[in-house]
């Protein structure tokens, strides 16, 4: 009889205890998921992605089809469609809000061969982790670093490319990738 008393109270106990748990545990991935960004991409024009560096920034005519953050179908040519930064400076875009990301990606002009040589940092409160360091960089990239705690993105032009001075970019994104 006691043991079964024990067995009886153990079950009991365990029972309690996972109806206390379950709750919070459900918060804490509802959290999480915000946190995330619910996975999208925190960067775009419609999540608040901001371009912080816009001022010392050249943007092609048509100001949002050269917005690297837009959300929009890309036509890109030679006259529209990017946006780029001269040698040692950087295109710096700050989220509304701080998220915990683990990829970032950026497309890069490719239209005609070259590579980039450039740098990408992540930030939180200021504090910057250097990400992605290249000399020889083309197309399309995803980076993937462990998850932290973001509120700065910055590409900082290096080196040019081996074709002229500008770090040229077409789209930028930042998101959790599980």
């Amino acid at each position: 009889m006691n043991f079964q008393n024990t067995i009886f109270f153990l079950l009991l106990f365990y029972n309690v205890q996972t109806a206390i748990e379950t709750p919070c545990t459900l918060r804490e991935q509802k959290m999480r998921k915000i946190l995330r960004g619910n996975s999208k991409n925190v960067l775009s024009f419609q999540s608040g992605g901001l371009l912080t560096t816009a001022r010392i920034n050249y943007y092609q005519p048509g100001f949002y089809s050269s917005i690297p953050t837009r959300d929009t179908i890309y036509i890109v040519n030679f006259l529209f469609g990017f946006t780029y930064c001269a040698l040692t400076q950087s295109l710096e875009f700050r989220t509304m809000q701080s998220y915990e990301i683990n990829t970032v990606f950026l497309s890069l002009w490719d239209y005609t061969y070259r590579t980039y040589n450039f740098q990408v940092f992540i930030s939180f409160n200021g504090i910057e982790n250097l990400v992605f360091d290249s000399l020889a960089a083309t197309g399309s990239i995803y980076i993937k670093f462990a998850e932290q705690q973001v509120d700065t993105i910055r590409y900082y032009n290096r080196g040019g490319s081996t074709d002229n001075f500008a770090l040229i970019l077409i789209k930028v994104e930042a998101f959790y990738k599980r």
